[in-house]
């Protein structure tokens, strides 16, 4: 009896922390959300993928909050660091991803017959 009741509070007090963690990332959330989406579209200027960008911001966000650090820096320049480098990754992904215009091929094509 007495360790279902030391469980159920071991659970009780983890359902609590769990729950300010979610109310301190809709916090975080809300407060940064249009900051971080306009830096990141004004980048890469174009919306849908500034919104995919942004959502990966929150999501490493909310996956390292526990590394990040006040003695090191604030929390605002932690956070834009995180998008500036998900900005990089996306740039460096698109110049691994070279795209021709079917244009170019075709010419390509007709330039060898």
């Amino acid at each position: 009896m007495q360790q279902s009741v030391l469980a159920n509070t071991l659970n009780n007090r983890e359902m609590k922390e769990k729950l300010c963690e979610e109310r301190d990332f809709e916090y975080i959330f809300e407060t940064y959300y249009k900051r971080v989406y306009n830096y990141i579209y004004y980048r890469i200027n174009c919306k849908c993928s500034a919104e995919d960008l942004t959502s990966q911001v929150f999501e490493k966000v909310m996956i390292k909050i526990d590394t990040y650090s006040e003695k090191k820096s604030p929390f605002e320049t932690w956070l834009f660091s995180i998008a500036r480098n998900i900005v990089n990754d996306y740039f460096r992904s698109l110049k691994r991803h070279k795209f021709f215009s079917l244009d170019s091929i075709k010419e390509l094509i007709s330039m060898e017959r």
